[in-house]
């Protein structure tokens, strides 16, 4: 393992790179007209740290010309694209000074450019300003699982399945404002758009009392199976704000994690392996530079990553891996 003294250090040298104006050999241009602003990187920190990135950089594999590759970012604002970019460079986040509509639009600018361990850290430290903003309805379904199954969000579990129903609902406007005027179409529209991401709500977290007053008015979304056991569990409650034997992961703080250095780890780890050098020292390079060809790109449309999963299956997803 890397020494963890150097990392800081590793850290900090890489961000001196990010702000040199000699060695760059790559220019993105992002933002839209009359708000656009030119960033200058380096291809091997952005393939490695990137995979959007990665793809992009690797569709082109001719003999380098000696001159800059030119991306375009059309779809992110200038400001967000700076932040991550340090990110990316430092494995460092720093959101002193953003506001919760500020973090919705980095988290999909994160998520669009795949950086999975930059959303589930910066999930971790902002959690209330992502749920509360006034934009949370408007994050796309694989960004609402990525937040709800990470293991340090700082958020109960009622807290959770409150914010869950409400990006649902607002998923479906038509739908009435009063829940005792659901009908059985309005309960299936409601449960198809939500099916995926009700697997990874720890009912079980929950106390008897929140289970009653916030989940059986909407138990016509649960498949049958887990709402028959989640009752059963629930009613052999005597103490109503008493929890069961938990059969999900109980939540983690955020300071059991060990940020710095997890973040650290995370630079070293993807940007200047030993072997990934070797790959970028193959005779064919793994980019294109050219003189006139820029690369556009539009994240409005979908993005395959691997926040979320496609199985339907009933039972309590558990997908994370224990730290100890």
């Amino acid at each position: 393992m890397v020494d963890k003294l150097l990392l800081p250090k590793l850290s900090q040298n890489l961000l001196e790179v990010l702000n040199d104006d000699e060695y760059y050999d790559v220019t993105i241009e992002v933002g839209n007209d009359p708000y656009i602003k030119i960033f200058r990187a380096h291809i091997v920190i952005l393939y490695y740290r990137s995979p959007y990135l990665k793809r992009i950089l690797s569709t082109n594999k001719k003999k380098n010309n000696e001159t800059l590759t030119h991306i375009k970012l059309p779809n992110i604002s200038p400001e967000i694209f700076q932040i991550i970019l340090r990110y990316i460079y430092g494995g460092k986040i720093s959101l002193e000074e953003c506001d919760a509509s500020d973090i919705i639009k980095i988290l999909g600018a994160a998520n669009m450019l795949e950086l999975q361990k930059y959303c589930n850290d910066l999930i971790s430290k902002e959690p209330d300003k992502i749920f509360k903003s006034p934009n949370f309805s408007s994050i796309p379904e694989n960004l609402l699982i990525s937040l709800i199954q990470n293991d340090y969000l700082q958020m109960s579990e009622v807290q959770i399945w409150e914010r869950v129903i409400k990006w649902g609902i607002t998923q479906n406007p038509e739908l009435p404002l009063d829940l005792t005027n659901y009908s059985k179409n309005d309960f299936k529209t409601l449960k198809n758009t939500l099916q995926q991401c009700i697997p990874f709500v720890r009912f079980y977290n929950l106390s008897s009392k929140e289970f009653t007053d916030q989940v059986l008015p909407y138990r016509k979304l649960l498949p049958k199976e887990l709402y028959e056991d989640l009752l059963k569990t629930f009613l052999n409650l005597l103490d109503p704000n008493s929890r069961p034997k938990s059969k999900s992961r109980p939540r983690r703080n955020w300071d059991d994690q060990g940020v710095e250095t997890v973040l650290y780890e995370q630079t070293v780890e993807t940007a200047v392996s030993k072997e990934q050098a070797d790959d970028l020292a193959t005779e064919e390079p793994l980019y294109e530079s050219v003189k006139t060809k820029t690369f556009a790109f539009n994240f409005g449309s979908p993005v395959v990553s691997s926040f979320g999963s496609s199985s339907q299956s009933h039972k309590i997803r558990n997908p994370r891996r224990s730290t100890r």
